[in-house]
C-alpha cells in the first residue's frame, strides 16, 4: 500500500498506513499521527558524550554565548562523530542560538583554548575541539 505524504482531502480513503512503521491510521487522525511522529524525533535528540568535564568547566566559566555554543558544539560533534567538523548553522539555531551568538561564543571558546576555528570567506568555518586529556586528569 501507498502511504499519502499530503492529500488535504481524504474523502473517500478507507485508511493510511504509515510507510516508516507500517501502522494503519484513520484518514482523521492522519495529521495528528505525523506531527506526533515529529515531536518524538525531536525528543530523541541528544549530545552524544562523553564530554571531558575539565574542557566543560573552562566552558561554563567564560560567557553565555560560549557556554551554549560549547553544547552546540558537542551535540554537532556527535552527529559527525569527529572532533573536526564544519559549523552548521541550523544545529545552532536549534538549540536557540542566533547568529551574533554563535559568532561571539566560538571566538570565547578559541580565545581560551578550547577550540580551532578555521574561517574561509564567505563559508562556515571549520571546528576543531581541542581536548587535552592529560589536564583533564590532574583536575
Amino acid at each position: 500500500m501507498k502511504t499519502i505524504r499530503e492529500n488535504p482531502n481524504l474523502d473517500g480513503v478507507a485508511h493510511v498506513v504509515d510507510g516508516r512503521t507500517g501502522r494503519v491510521v484513520a484518514p482523521q487522525d492522519y495529521k495528528q499521527h505525523q506531527r506526533d511522529r515529529m515531536k518524538t524525533r525531536l525528543c530523541r535528540r541528544f549530545v552524544r558524550g562523553p564530554i571531558p568535564l575539565g574542557w566543560l568547566a573552562k566552558a561554563f566559566a567564560l560567557t553565555p554565548s560560549a557556554m551554549k555554543c560549547a553544547a552546540a558544539l558537542y551535540y554537532q560533534r556527535g552527529l559527525c562523530r569527529n572532533t573536526r567538523f564544519k559549523v552548521e548553522p541550523a544545529r545552532f539555531r536549534e538549540l536557540g542560538i542566533n547568529g551574533t551568538a554563535r559568532h561571539r561564543g566560538l571566538n570565547e571558546l578559541a580565545k581560551a583554548g578550547l577550540i580551532e576555528v578555521e574561517q574561509c570567506p564567505g563559508q562556515c568555518p571549520f571546528v576543531t575541539i581541542i581536548e587535552d586529556k592529560s589536564e583533564i586528569e590532574h583536575e
